[in-house]
This record gives structure tokens, sequence and C-alpha cells, in this order.
């Protein structure tokens, strides 16, 4: 299940959790993979990956709306006259 690797720590975390499993903190990223290929959905290989590419688009967009408000508050506060 190499399409583990591409997921950072925060969206394997987030699909351990959506698989049902308890989630430790202090995990490591080898961990988390391990954990994730062990539970009863991995028999179910195409439905964990596409769970966790919706997790890693969702993330990705939230990142760039968020990217994007700040870029419009920087044009928007230059665009202020300063006295």
């Amino acid at each position: 299940m190499s399409f583990l690797a591409k997921g950072r720590k925060k969206d394997l975390v987030t699909l351990a959790a959506e698989l049902g499993e308890k989630i430790d903190g202090d995990l490591r990223i080898l961990d988390f993979r391990e954990l994730i290929m062990k539970t009863i959905f991995t028999a179910v290989v195409e439905f964990v990956q596409i769970a966790l590419d919706n997790i890693i688009a969702e993330r990705l967009e939230k990142e760039y709306r968020e990217k994007a408000e700040e870029q419009n508050l920087a044009n928007a506060a230059e665009k202020i006259p300063r006295i």
C-alpha cells in the first residue's frame, strides 16, 4: 500500500480516526501506516486509497483558501491610503 506514503502525518491521523482506530499522538508516521494496514478496511484497499486522497484534497483546498484569504487581506491593506 505505497499510496500511504504520500500522506502527511496529520492526513494519516485523520484516516486512522475515520477507520475507527484509537489515536495516540505519540505514534510515528510508520506506526500510523501499520495501524491503518491492520484495520479491517484494508481488505478493501481501494476504499482506503480513495479516503486518503479525499483527506489530502480537503487539506490542500483548505490551505489554498487560507493563503488566498491572506493574500486578499494583504492586498486590501495595501490599497488603504496612509495618512
